[in-house]
């Protein structure tokens, strides 16, 4: 049965696994299917904690004479330890450990050096956010098109009638955020997660009440895509994929993506790197054990180690790596605050705990870099971050970087990033065996400029560049592909400075059989026999042989 179906994918369920399994030796034998999986499911990666109100938080009273940066006026900004440490809070009223002055982002140095009116979107595919929130409201991106436009019709035609505010992929429809009676979120949906990353990420400062966004020095846009709900928090690959193409059609720069799978997705990750969007990824939690070693269980979409994904772990306000973070030195790059931070929830503000919290901190610190130089690449924007990180030795062994986010040390290394401008090609190379009954292919797609693949397409027949429309026609293809058809087929790839490049090649299938010479030496009681075969187009796959005169059907292929 066919449940669902968008653009070039589709989402299927088989009514039993008898009619399952036969399909599943149907599919793959049609060329223009590049990926046939499982629709793998996903959780957002947060600390369940009890949640304190507005009511839970008190009004301390801002430090003098620490920075030439006026600090925030927000009622809770002195509880934003993630973004101004100066000791005197405690991580957890459970623990009572107290925080450790200087454990923090650096943010108000980098709000001295650094101000800019340059518009950056910033997606949040989470659960929905609070697009009414007095702290939010100001920062939403907004379909103007759609706002102006009839209700209930596609004005700008996306395909989504009425997204305003953005798209609701996991009820299908432009709510974005759902709230009861009392304007706080439906517990059905759970929307908090979601306006919890986005106001540490941009909130609004300044304005007298709630918390003051990492990204509050710029004009920033949050555009809201709730692909993940219920009061768990979940998804799946189909629903993901949608929310991506949907927020990089918007015109989105960087996503923050707070949630995990450990399923190894190909339909994910290809959608992840053809977005061309720099992706803040989780390390994912685990408060069972402690935290994975992500370098040995692999966790997704942190483990598909892209050039435009960073992953970030969680640091408390006391300098130790949170307990629950998943680490490891080759695929977590930094770490970022993530124990009980104060942010926006549906209708008012919470502490929450997670990898989840942690990433929206270097989500608001990239769009920093992007707004001090919009040309450079999602993969300049992961070195900047890596780099510039502040080194603990805590850390070490947990992160690639050695090191926490630090906002004013990569806003300084921006000032001395002498990107090289791309201009350098993909190069794609064919490797072609033509069977009988079909042609594989192998294909390698590399690029060696300073940006990297984006995406690799194919058709049949002899096309330009300019016939997949920048990737947007043709059929994506991975490492092997399998051809049943003769005839010209032209394979195209774009990096992510726009370079691209085409190679066509002619299938033609193998009907002739090998040729093979026999010689044959006697030496005393044996004999000493040589077989020489060859086969100039699809090569020698194996030689048997039998005594006594046979026919090729005794080999049985």
């Amino acid at each position: 049965t066919l449940l669902s179906f968008h653009k070039d994918m589709a989402l299927i369920q088989a009514a039993s696994a008898s009619s399952l399994k036969k399909a599943l030796a149907i599919l793959p034998t049609i060329e223009e299917i590049s990926i046939i999986q499982p629709d793998y499911s996903y959780t957002s990666s947060d600390i369940p904690i009890d949640q304190e109100s507005s009511d839970g938080f008190t009004n301390q009273e801002s430090p003098d004479g620490l920075s030439p940066y006026v600090l925030p006026d927000d009622t809770y900004f002195p509880n934003q330890w993630g973004l101004f440490n100066d000791g005197g809070s405690l991580i957890s009223t459970a623990s009572q450990r107290d925080a450790q002055a200087g454990i923090d982002i650096n943010i108000l140095k980098a709000w001295s050096h650094f101000q800019s009116s340059e518009e950056i979107i910033v997606a949040v595919i989470d659960t929905g956010i609070d697009y009414k929130h007095p702290d939010l409201k100001e920062r939403i991106c907004i379909n103007e098109a759609e706002l102006n436009g009839t209700k209930g019709e596609d004005d700008d035609g996306n395909g989504y009638a009425d997204d305003i505010y953005g798209w609701d992929f996991y009820n299908n429809d432009a709510s974005v955020c759902h709230y009861n009676s009392k304007r706080r979120t439906n517990l059905k949906e759970d929307d908090n997660h979601g306006t919890h990353c986005a106001g540490i990420i941009a909130a609004v400062p300044n304005n007298g009440t709630g918390i003051t966004g990492t990204a509050s020095n710029l004009n920033i846009r949050l555009l809201p895509v709730k692909a993940l709900g219920g009061p768990d928090g979940t998804s799946d690959s189909y629903t993901l994929a949608r929310a991506i193409r949907y927020a990089a059609d918007r015109g989105a720069k960087i996503c923050n993506a707070s949630w995990t799978t450990y399923d190894n997705d190909p339909v994910l990750k290809t959608a992840i790197l053809e977005s061309n969007m720099l992706f803040i990824c989780v390390a994912g939690n685990n408060t069972t054990t402690g935290g994975d070693n992500l370098d040995k269980k692999s966790c997704y979409p942190a483990s598909f180690r892209l050039p435009n994904t960073i992953t970030v772990g969680s640091i408390d306000a006391d300098g130790r790596f949170s307990h629950y973070s998943n680490y490891g030195t080759k695929t977590v790059s930094l770490a970022a605050p993530g124990t009980r931070i104060v942010s926006t929830i549906v209708g008012t503000y919470a502490y929450m705990s997670g990898t989840s919290m942690a990433a929206p901190f270097v989500t608001g610190v990239a769009a920093m870099i992007y707004a001090k130089n919009k040309d450079l690449y999602p993969s300049d924007i992961v070195k900047i971050l890596s780099s510039s990180s502040r080194k603990l030795s805590v850390l070490e062994k947990k992160v690639s970087s050695g090191g926490m986010l630090d906002a004013y040390a990569a806003l300084k290394k921006t000032d001395q990033y002498r990107q090289t401008v791309d201009m350098i090609p993909p190069s794609i190379a064919v490797s072609v065996s033509p069977y009988q009954k079909y042609v594989s292919v192998q294909p390698s797609v590399t690029d060696k400029g300073e940006s990297y693949l984006l995406l690799s397409r194919y058709t049949r027949g002899k096309k330009k560049a300019s016939w997949f429309q920048k990737g947007k026609k043709g059929q994506s293809f991975g490492k092997n592909l399998t051809l049943r058809s003769e005839g010209y087929y032209t394979f195209f790839a774009m990096d992510g400075a726009g370079n691209t490049r085409t190679k066509v090649i002619k299938v033609t299938f193998d009907k002739k059989p090998p040729s093979a010479s026999l010689q044959i030496k006697k030496k005393k009681k044996t004999y000493q026999i040589t077989i020489k075969a060859k086969d100039s187009l699809s090569g020698i796959k194996q030689i048997r042989y039998l005594s006594g005169r046979q026919k090729a059907s005794a080999f049985k292929n």
